[in-house]
């Protein structure tokens, strides 16, 4: 599934609240060949998810599914 698309399904929730979850690459380390991502998501200022990818968008969609992971537990 597509990183932005984890989210899809809670759309009509975010715009009820007139926001959209923005994505955010907040860490790069190690070596350029074996570069990993850290990504946040976050809907109205507050981190919702974080993950961590060999990828930017393998890094956002971990913080998606994060973000969704926490978002059903609350629920």
């Amino acid at each position: 599934r597509p990183p932005r698309s984890t989210l899809f399904p809670y759309t009509t929730l975010f715009r009820s609240y007139n926001t959209q979850p923005t994505y955010h690459i907040v860490d790069e380390h190690g070596p350029e060949h074996r570069k990993m991502f850290v990504a946040e998501v976050r809907v109205m200022r507050e981190r919702m998810g974080r993950g961590e990818g060999r990828s930017k968008k393998l890094a956002e969609q971990a913080a998606a599914e994060e973000a969704l992971s926490s978002f059903v537990k609350s629920t």
